[in-house]
C-alpha cells in the first residue's frame, strides 16, 4: 500500500529500510523520502517503522540454553 503519495513510498519499502537499519523515522525520510513533503503521512509511516520495530526485536528464548 502507498504510504506517501508525494514520493510514492510504499508499506514494503519503509519495511525494507528498517531491515536494512535504518530505525527511525528521520533516517527513513532521508533514505525514502517519507513524510518530507506535506507531511500527511507521517503518522502512517511512524505506524510501520514502529510495528517492524517490534517484530524485529529476537526472541530471547531462542537463545536459552537449558
Amino acid at each position: 500500500m502507498y504510504i506517501c503519495l508525494c514520493h510514492a513510498v510504499r508499506t514494503v519499502e519503509i519495511n525494507d529500510a528498517v531491515a536494512a537499519g535504518h530505525r527511525d523515522l528521520e533516517a527513513i525520510a532521508k533514505e525514502l523520502g517519507v513524510a518530507t513533503s506535506c507531511g500527511t503521512c507521517a503518522g502512517h509511516a511512524q505506524a510501520i517503522i514502529d510495528s517492524a520495530l517490534a517484530n524485529d526485536i529476537p526472541n530471547e528464548t531462542q537463545y536459552y540454553a537449558a
